[in-house]
């Protein structure tokens, strides 16, 4: 979900990194209320929450692509800058209940995003509030085995948009002005440029962010922290590791079978011998498993075997799921 200006404000402090200073409110001359009477040779009704666009023209047409001149200070130019809004903007070309519409649109839920709706998303990215939703609602890509992994886990799932991935650029900031962007860029800069040895006389150790004169440094080998995790049973923890040995490469296997010409067949074979290995070995017990892990691990090699002969350019990543497959003892003959 894209954090968009949903008010007035909102909009002019997007809009203040692509105007010039003297040039900024852009909205000053608007007065408050809503007036969508037609004027002159039409109306035009943008509803920043319901990502709404209701027009009437006699010349104009809208949608949700475009282009505007490039203005270098004194004129505009002849270069085009070409613009796009997210694919969940509508575009109708009247506005004869555009009111009723918009206000649907603020509340239904979206079955996307865990049923939530749009005003309550957009609510709660403003405030930095996670959203909880079950780890099937949060898969990404249904082919991706560590998305499978993480749709089984118990318990929820939080998102929420975090600058994660996005370019650091002021541009894509978040703050109003370009002296806030600069400020934020130079105390991490500072933040990150102090670091010290892990511990004194050790060479070759990851280095820590020093925290300063008056600050002390955690220490894992005398801090307790017996009581901020719930007891982990040694033999499962080892099973969900070596089965994200195998998820993780299984991953880049299947995202190599998916460029085009996508192999859907061997992708749903592979997929399904990996769900038939977790149902085997976590849902099972101890006894079960070691009478039906045996030949589920056999088809998952053949599996692999078919698809080596077919594909040698993939023959790394085959070795690497069957490295993690090794990890178990029904596996230990794979080639």
């Amino acid at each position: 979900m894209c954090d968009e200006p949903e008010t007035i404000a909102e909009l002019e402090a997007a809009l203040e990194r692509f105007e010039a200073p003297d040039e900024a409110e852009a909205f000053r001359l608007f007065n408050p209320g809503i007036d969508d009477q037609p004027h002159d040779s039409g109306v035009v009704i943008i509803d920043l929450p319901a990502r709404l666009v209701a027009y009437e023209s006699t010349y104009s047409s809208m949608g949700p692509e475009g282009w505007v001149s490039y203005h270098d200070g004194h004129c505009a130019t002849e270069l085009s800058v070409s613009f796009h809004v997210s694919d969940d903007w509508k575009f109708i070309h009247h506005t004869d209940g555009w009111q009723s519409l918009a206000a649907k649109r603020r509340g239904t839920p979206d079955g996307e995003f865990g049923g939530h709706t749009p005003r309550r998303i957009s609510h709660n990215e403003r405030a930095r509030l996670p959203e909880g939703v079950s780890g099937q609602e949060a898969m990404i890509d249904c082919d991706c085995p560590l998305c499978q992994m993480q749709s089984e886990m118990p318990g929820p799932v939080f998102w929420c948009l975090d600058g994660a991935n996005m370019d650091e650029d002021f541009a894509f900031s978040f703050h109003r002005t370009y002296e806030e962007w600069a400020e934020e860029q130079r105390r991490w800069e500072e933040y990150t440029s102090r670091s010290i040895p892990t511990k004194a006389g050790e060479q070759g150790g990851v280095e820590r962010l020093n925290p300063g004169p008056d600050k002390i440094l955690f220490d894992e080998d005398t801090a307790d922290t017996s009581g901020l995790f719930a007891p982990v049973d040694p033999a499962e923890s080892s099973t969900v590791i070596t089965l994200f040995k195998i998820a993780a490469p299984l991953a880049e296997l299947i995202a190599e079978l998916k460029q085009p010409p996508e192999n859907r067949p061997v992708i749903d074979r592979l997929n399904r011998d990996f769900g038939n290995l977790r149902d085997v070995v976590v849902s099972t017990s101890s006894d079960q498993t070691a009478a039906l892990l045996e030949p589920v691990i056999n088809r998952f090699l053949e599996s692999l075997s078919d698809l080596r002969c077919a594909r040698p350019d993939l023959d790394a990543l085959i070795a690497s799921v069957c490295n993690g497959i090794r990890q178990f003892p029904a596996g230990e003959d794979c080639k």
